[in-house]
């Protein structure tokens, strides 16, 4: 299952989504290529968003209603926890998805979209396909066009994606591939509950990957 244990690509994968949903909710405020004047700070009184404290509350069910409510993100965050390499990652996908052709159409466009200069021309192709769910694609969008720079690609699906549900599947994804510390060391310190994060994710580690395979 890759060079990480499971308690490091599950410590990562929920302080991913912890990240993430501060993010989106507006807890945790940054620019995206921000200037020398800009830090990052979380709001006062910031608190864990709702999906991250269920599943701090019901790390099981919780985990299994999260993979069941987007197509497509077991097979994603399995690939994530083998550390499958980017070049192999949307054929590996397909393979294990089965798509049906709208699915199928709308992840064969993110490579054609990844080099364009307007982000919101690339999502609108992607969204071209006539797909009902489109959090699958458009989380890979953002996973493969900042692959260089990951939590960058975290900070964009949490700023420009209209659904939050999209930064959740970046966030876990680039956490769980990469482990904590593709997450600055200040927004970790800062996280509410932090150690309670770490506490569940240890716990449960073994249990998740088992579900993802």
């Amino acid at each position: 299952m890759g060079s990480k244990t499971n308690v490091e690509k599950c410590t990562g994968l929920i302080t991913g989504l912890a990240i993430a949903e501060m993010l989106s909710t507006g807890q945790l405020q940054i620019k995206v290529r921000d200037s020398s004047e800009t830090k990052p700070h979380y709001t006062d009184n910031a608190v864990l968003g709702p999906v991250t404290r269920t599943l701090l509350d019901q790390p099981i069910s919780a985990f299994q209603r999260m993979l069941d409510a987007t197509l497509g993100l077991q097979e994603l965050l399995y690939l994530m926890a083998m550390e499958t390499l980017r070049p192999q990652l949307l054929s590996d996908l397909l393979s294990r998805l089965h798509p049906l052709p709208a699915m199928e159409q709308s992840l064969h466009r993110i490579g054609h979209v990844i080099g364009w200069g307007s982000e919101l021309r690339a999502i609108k192709h992607i969204r071209a396909s006539g797909i009902d769910d489109d959090a699958l694609p458009l989380s890979l969008y953002y996973m493969l066009r900042y692959d260089e720079v990951p939590i960058e690609g975290v900070m964009m699906a949490a700023q420009t994606a209209e659904s939050r549900r999209i930064a959740h599947v970046v966030g876990m994804a680039m956490g769980l591939q990469h482990g904590i510390h593709v997450f600055p060391q200040v927004w970790r310190d800062g996280l509410p509950q932090y150690d309670l994060l770490i506490e569940i994710a240890t716990a449960n580690s073994d249990h998740w990957i088992d579900i993802l395979s």
